[in-house]
C-alpha cells in the first residue's frame, strides 16, 4: 500500500489538488463512494491528500457497498476500509440485498446503493457525496443518452454538482481521463480492483464502452464528445435564462400552493421554451422534476398548440380558463397515512409545504391531506377563507388533533400562533433551481 506522504505531485498538467475540491469550504461533512476500482481509489487518495494539506478536520466517511453478487466483493470492501483507515478516514461497509422477487439489474443495484449511502449520510449528518466519475464516464453517458433520444439537457452530460434526495453530489474528477487516474494511482503504489461485471455485454454501459474505440476511429473521440457536451451546456444555459425570465414574469405561486400561468405569453414562445416553463411550473407546484422529455413535448403541444382545456402531467393538473392556466397538485398519490407531529418538528410535507411545530405546542398532532370534503369543514371552522380552485383543495395539508381540524395553509397569524403550528408553501424549495438527471453511482 502506498503511503500518503509519497503522493505529493499534482494529478495532471500541474493541477493544484486543492482545486479539485474547490467550492467545498463550507460543507459540514463528506461521504466518499469508493468501490475499490481505480477511479474511486484515486478519489479517496486525492481527497486524503487534500485533507492533509489543508489540515481539514470535518467529518468524512468512506462508504463501500457489497452487493453480494460476487464472492470477491466482501474482500474488496474490506480492502477499501483498510486503505481508508490508513488515510485517517472513517469507513462503512454497506451490504445491499435485493428484496425477495426483485429482478437484479444495474438499475436496481444502483438505486440500492444510493438508498444505503443516503441513509448512512443522514445518520452521520453528512451533506455532500463525492463520486469518482471521470471524462471517459462522461463521454459514455453522453453517447448513451444520445442513443436513447435525449434532448439538449441530456447531451450536457453529468454536472460537477447536482442534488438528489436532499444530498449534494459532487464529481471532482470529470476533467480527467481514466488513464490519467490509473497512472496517478500506480505512482501512488495503491492497488485497485477491476470489476468483471464491467465487461458483461448484457449491460448497456458495457456495450457503449466497447463501442467507444470505433467511434474514436471515426473522429468521435472522448475529447470531441465532451467538447460537444460543453457546447450543449452553453446552449442549454441560454435557453434556461430565457425560460426563467418568462416564468418569473408570467407564473405565480399562491400561498395555498397552486400556480397560475399566463397563457398567451408562453404560447407565443418557441416550443423548447414552453417545455422548460412547464417543467419549472411542475417542479414548483408538485415538488417533482419531470425528466421524460417526450411527456413534456406532448403536454406543451396539447396545451398550447391544440388549445386543450386541461391535461395531467407528473401529479399536476393543468386547467385553462381564457388566458390563465391554473396548475394544481393532484389529489392522487398523496401521503396516505397520518404523519405524527411532535413539538419542535420542522418538516416538508409532500415536497411542498413546510410545517413548523412550536416547542411548547400540545402533542398528539398529525398531518394528512385535507381530502374531498375537508374544504367544507375548513370553511365552517375558519372565517374568510380566500377563493381556492376546487382542484387544489383536496391536496392541501391539514393538521388535526384527534379528529379536530386546527390548521390549514393560508390562515391568519393569530390562528396559527394559537395552534402553535405554521404551514407555509415552501417557496425556497420551489425556486431552488435545477437538478439534472443522475448517472450511475
Amino acid at each position: 500500500m502506498g503511503m500518503l506522504n509519497q503522493i505529493e505531485e499534482p494529478l495532471e498538467r500541474g493541477t493544484d489538488p486543492n482545486n479539485l475540491f474547490a467550492g467545498l469550504e463550507e460543507v459540514k461533512g463528506f461521504a466518499l463512494g469508493v468501490s475499490g476500482g481505480p477511479d474511486s481509489m484515486a478519489l479517496m487518495a486525492l481527497f486524503a491528500q487534500w485533507r492533509k494539506r489543508t489540515e481539514d478536520e470535518r467529518p468524512a466517511v468512506v462508504v463501500a457497498v457489497d452487493h453480494g453478487l460476487r464472492p470477491e466483493a466482501a474482500e474488496e470492501c474490506a480492502y477499501v476500509s483498510e486503505v481508508a483507515e490508513h488515510f485517517g478516514l472513517d469507513a462503512r461497509i454497506l451490504r445491499w440485498r435485493p428484496a425477495a422477487g426483485t429482478a437484479i439489474s444495474q438499475t436496481t443495484a444502483r438505486e440500492g446503493r444510493y438508498r444505503l449511502v443516503f441513509e448512512t449520510m443522514r445518520r452521520h449528518g453528512l451533506s455532500h457525496l463525492l463520486l469518482a466519475h471521470h471524462r471517459d464516464d462522461q463521454a459514455e453517458t453522453i453517447v448513451m443518452r444520445f442513443l436513447n433520444g435525449s434532448g439538449l439537457d441530456g447531451m450536457a452530460g453529468m454536472a460537477r454538482t447536482t442534488a438528489r434526495d436532499g444530498v449534494v453530489i459532487v464529481r471532482p474528477l470529470l476533467e480527467f481521463s481514466k488513464a490519467e487516474l490509473r497512472a496517478w494511482l500506480d505512482r501512488a503504489g495503491l492497488a485497485s480492483f477491476d470489476d468483471p461485471s464491467n465487461l458483461d455485454a448484457r449491460h448497456e454501459r458495457t456495450r457503449i464502452r466497447q463501442l467507444m474505440p470505433l467511434l474514436a476511429e471515426a473522429g468521435g473521440t472522448v475529447e470531441a464528445i465532451t467538447r460537444f457536451s460543453e457546447r450543449c451546456v452553453r446552449a442549454g444555459d441560454a435557453l434556461e435564462t430565457i425560460a426563467k425570465r418568462l416564468t418569473t414574469d408570467h407564473f405565480k405561486i399562491d400561498a395555498f400552493g397552486f400556480g397560475t400561468l399566463s397563457f398567451q405569453p408562453v404560447a407565443d414562445a418557441p416550443a423548447e421554451i414552453r417545455i422548460r416553463v412547464l417543467r419549472r411550473a411542475i417542479e414548483a407546484v408538485c415538488g417533482v422534476r419531470e425528466l421524460r422529455l417526450e411527456r413534456l413535448e406532448r403536454a406543451q403541444s396539447s396545451l398550447f398548440d391544440l388549445d386543450s382545456p386541461g391535461l395531467t402531467l407528473s401529479g399536476c393538473r393543468f386547467n385553462r380558463h381564457d388566458d390563465v392556466v391554473t396548475i394544481c397538485r393532484e389529489a392522487r398519490n398523496l401521503p396516505r397515512l397520518p404523519r405524527q407531529l411532535s413539538p419542535g418538528d420542522d418538516i416538508v410535507w409532500d415536497n411542498r409545504f413546510r410545517v413548523v411545530v412550536a416547542g411548547d405546542a400540545q402533542a398528539e398532532l398529525s398531518i394528512t391531506p385535507l381530502g374531498e370534503t375537508g374544504w367544507e369543514e375548513a370553511s365552517g371552522q375558519f372565517d374568510a377563507l380566500p377563493d381556492v380552485p376546487v382542484d387544489a383543495r383536496p391536496s392541501l395539508p391539514a393538521v388535526r388533533r384527534d379528529k379536530t381540524l386546527i390548521v390549514i395553509p393560508g390562515l391568519d397569524a393569530k390562528l396559527l400562533a394559537d395552534a402553535g403550528v405554521s404551514i407555509t408553501f415552501d417557496v425556497q424549495r420551489a425556486n431552488a433551481g435545477e437538478a439534472p438527471q443522475e448517472a450511475p453511482l
